[in-house]
This record gives structure tokens, C-alpha cells and sequence, in this order.
């Protein structure tokens, strides 16, 4: 069975105030020796499956290399990751390979290293198409930036797109909701996914709700029942626009199946895992 790879580029211009993932703002000296690594780890997978007790799975139908914003890398460091990759593992034709890109980080010389990559499929992360709301969590783009990728993306031949929202950002209302939602709508992309503002002690926005401040915009977050309504009203735009859900935070254009992102479908299903947990404990016995 083909098997999905995800690389992690754990580098951004900026650090958003609302994330919690293990990416910051570093050197460009840093990034050398990342790729550096992640290369090494990637010729080393075979001897990593085998001392963990795993099986080495050669067959590869998608690669995502999400962050972070991999698109900070150049695109020398980016070929380097790819073709360490296809020399270590056997690449399917038409396999699904997904870049994500911060709207205004793909310049012309990277657009085309992408294309040299095998790059079809690009994941946008706009979270918004409010300008003043974007800027709350230090988004860097603005609406007009967002729309002109997405045209210079197909206009290159990637048309496989995806955009990110986020419900319940600082400022966010029902009615500035919506009109990302129609914007998203507008732009024909065959995948939206939706997610909802996490509150938690590993961002700087989450941290600042949690203590009742006012810095990052923190008192202009929603209300938990406001991003609930948020997150159901675009469940039924979407739905209205065709877009049908397939997974919790996921949709797809209804009638073009092969653009649903392989990556996803890979994960592990609670059957499965039930499954995987008998297995350990049967070997245990």
C-alpha cells in the first residue's frame, strides 16, 4: 500500500499570533542546516524503520511538505528535499505533492522551482480575506495579494488549490465571516478547509484570551459559541456552493474526487487504531 510523506518546514517570516505549531522566525544560516538534516533523516529511513521495529514502506502516492511557510526555503533547498525523496523512495506517477505557501512568498523564481519540484497542489493560508483581520494576527498579505497568487498558481498550470480559514479570529463577525466565505466561494478553488480559532497556552493570542488581556487584539476574539456558528455557517455555504464536506475541517468541490487531498485520507481511522492497539497487546501476551 502507498504511504504518505509529510515534511515538516518549521520556518515562517513572521510568527503568527495565534500558533501553537513548533515554528518560529530564524537565520537563513539556520535553514541550510535543517534541509541538511531532513535529507540526512530521509536516506536514513530504511535503518530508522528497521531499529524502531517498523516496516519500510517504499511506494509513495503523496508528499506534503507543510510549517511553517516551506516557501521561506529557496528554491535550491526545496529541489534538495524533493529529489531526496524520489532517489530514496519510488515516487508514483501522478502522485499528489503539496507545497503550503503564506499568499505573497512565491515569487516568480519560486513559483518555477515549484513546477521543477513536480509540485501540484498548493494549500494557501489566508485564514482571511479581511485585511484589518489578517493583520490582527500579523498575516502579512492582504486580499488583493491572495487573489493574484491564485492567478498566477494556475496561470503557471497548478490549479489543484486549497485555501485555509480560520473561525473566530480578533474582529471577526458574523457578517465579515461570511464575506470570507463568499470570497473563498469566488475564487473556484476546488478545496477550502476550515478550522476554528484554538485558545490554549501554546500561542500568544491563546495565552492572552486565557488571562483575560487585551494584548495581540485578545478581547476582539469571538466567543465560543460564535465560532461555533461561524464554523456551521460555512459548513452550509460551502455545501450550498458545492463544496461538500468530506472530513472535519475539509471540503471539496462535489464531482472532482481526485482533487481530495490524499494526505488526509491517509490518517489512521479509529478502526484502525483499535485495530493497531489489539495487535500491540496480543504481541504482548
Amino acid at each position: 500500500m502507498p504511504v504518505g510523506i509529510y515534511i515538516s518546514v518549521p520556518f515562517c517570516r513572521t510568527k503568527c499570533s495565534y500558533c501553537n505549531f513548533a515554528s518560529d522566525v530564524f537565520s537563513r544560516v539556520v535553514f541550510e542546516r535543517y534541509v541538511d538534516q531532513v535529507c540526512t533523516e530521509i536516506q536514513n529511513a530504511p535503518k530508522t524503520a528497521a531499529i524502531m521495529g517498523g516496516k519500510f514502506e517504499r511506494f509513495v502516492d503523496s508528499i506534503y511538505l507543510g510549517g511553517g511557510t516551506p516557501t521561506v526555503l529557496e528554491s535550491a533547498q526545496l529541489h534538495r528535499i524533493f529529489a531526496a525523496v524520489r532517489n530514496n523512495f519510488d515516487v508514483e506517477e501522478g502522485a499528489e505533492i503539496t507545497v503550503e505557501c503564506a499568499p505573497g512568498t512565491l515569487p516568480d523564481d519560486q513559483l518555477e522551482g515549484l513546477l521543477r519540484c513536480g509540485v501540484n497542489r498548493v494549500s494557501l493560508g489566508v485564514q482571511s480575506f479581511v485585511d484589518q483581520e489578517a493583520a490582527a494576527v500579523g498575516r502579512l498579505h492582504k486580499r488583493e495579494t491572495v487573489l493574484a497568487d491564485i492567478d498566477r498558481l494556475r496561470s503557471s498550470g497548478i490549479s489543484n488549490l486549497n485555501i485555509d480559514l480560520i473561525a473566530g479570529l480578533p474582529h471577526q463577525t458574523a457578517e465579515s465571516w461570511a464575506y470570507s466565505i463568499e470570497e473563498t466561494i469566488a475564487t473556484n478553488v476546488p478545496h477550502v478547509s476550515v478550522y476554528m480559532l484554538e485558545v490554549d497556552e501554546d500561542s500568544r493570542l491563546g495565552r492572552e484570551v486565557l488571562a483575560g488581556g487585551t494584548r495581540y487584539h485578545a478581547h476582539f476574539v469571538p466567543d465560543e459559541e460564535a465560532m461555533a456558528d461561524f464554523y456551521l455557517a460555512a459548513c452550509a455555504a460551502l455545501s450550498s456552493a458545492k463544496i461538500g464536506q468530506y472530513e472535519i475541517v475539509c471540503t471539496q468541490l462535489c464531482g472532482l474526487g481526485h482533487y481530495k487531498m490524499r494526505a488526509t485520507m491517509l490518517v489512521m481511522t479509529e478502526a484502525d487504531f483499535e485495530k493497531w492497539l489489539q495487535q500491540q497487546e496480543a504481541a504482548n501476551q
